[in-house]
């Protein structure tokens, strides 16, 4: 590998942009994790001319042999930069700057364009021989390996300190959730805790499951920063009140028999209970039925599950747990192996629903 410190101002990067040579995107990279408030930071920079550190890129050719530069390092800086000129973000609207102040791009005056294309970045040009695909994941992985030894969930708390994180860490401080078993203390250290409340309330605000990933959990926690922000449709209040309404339930189904406790030692399991909650609560009827209903589908499924792993004869099973069966072993099966991925959340969800919904 060689490096080639350079400089290029900002207009070449558009260029490149507009001929469709920069890509922001390439396999290695990350999800952009950056708030508003840190984009409108980053355009303070530029326009007060301080230095901004260096953007890493690799150059390859297609075999048209047209240049394209894939983003190692610097794509947040870069992200920004394109969205401001594409009026997706504005300046900070308390910028000292009366000329600059809350301006979008085509609100800004000619001077003011000029001096922002004419802004300079360090840039540091990575070559590789040909076939080196794995230095290319190295070189990203070095320069984003900084705080690793922090967990995940760690570095978010030092990271962001807006609405979804505040939200976050504030219900997982609320009693309810040790009640019924989610924050222990083997969660609670690293923040494993926080980390999966701010899973379930994902569903909660986008009402739908996903794979467990923790780049998207990056993103996530950027894009609701801040829920004022430009382009977020987010009513926090709402999301307060669905979440009372869902915690209520689960209080009124562990007091009937103990299930919603049971269900929180494994993640999976918790994960998909709430879900069904969330999502579903109108085809599911009251909490204290469905606690009785609930328990003995998941009681049903680890009985099929342990029969059909031990290779014993079948089970003897009453008229209601026949027509459950497929969905209990499904469920069962689906709880095994990588049980956080999106495909066997999306099965575990369907087996509940099928099993559970009212008739």
């Amino acid at each position: 590998m060689r490096r080639r410190p350079t400089t290029q101002d900002i207009s070449w990067f558009l260029d490149l942009k507009r001929n469709d040579q920069l890509d922001l995107n390439p396999p290695y990279q990350r999800r952009s994790v950056w708030t508003n408030k840190d984009r409108r930071y980053f355009l303070d920079t530029i326009f007060r001319g301080y230095p901004c550190p260096a953007i890493f890129l690799h150059k390859r050719m297609t075999e048209q042999g047209r240049s394209i530069y894939d983003v190692v390092d610097g794509k947040q800086r870069l992200e920004t930069i394109l969205m401001f000129t594409d009026d997706a973000i504005s300046i900070d609207p308390s910028h000292t700057d009366s000329r600059l102040a809350g301006k979008k791009w085509k609100t800004l005056g000619d001077a003011e364009r000029r001096e922002f294309w004419n802004y300079v970045l360090p840039v540091e040009q990575l070559d590789f021989e040909e076939g080196e695909t794995s230095a290319v994941e190295d070189s990203f992985d070095r320069l984003n390996r900084n705080s690793r030894k922090l967990e995940p969930q760690e570095l978010r708390h030092a990271r962001f300190d807006g609405w979804f994180i505040s939200f976050v860490e504030e219900e997982t401080a609320n009693k309810f959730w040790s009640d019924i078993g989610v924050v222990t203390r083997a969660r609670f250290k690293r923040m494993k805790d926080a980390q999966f409340v701010a899973e379930l309330f994902l569903v909660l605000i986008e009402k739908k499951i996903s794979g467990f990933d923790q780049n998207y959990l990056d993103y996530a926690h950027a894009k609701y920063d801040d829920p004022d922000d430009e382009g977020i449709v987010l009513d926090t209040e709402q999301v307060k009140e669905d979440l009372e309404s869902v915690k209520d339930f689960l209080g009124q189904a562990e007091q009937r028999n103990g299930c919603v406790r049971l269900a929180a030692a494994t993640v999976g399991t918790f994960y998909s209970l709430w879900s069904l909650i969330v999502l579903h609560r109108a085809a599911i009827g009251e909490p204290i039925q469905f606690a009785e209903k609930y328990s003995k589908f998941i009681d049903l499924s680890k009985r099929l599950l342990a029969s059909a792993k031990s290779g014993q004869v079948e089970l003897e099973l009453d008229a209601q747990e026949i027509i459950l069966k497929d969905s209990a072993l499904a469920y069962g099966q689906a709880s095994a192996g990588a049980h956080t991925d999106l495909g066997p959340r999306t099965t575990r969800l369907n087996c509940l629903l099928k099993a559970l919904a009212l008739e």
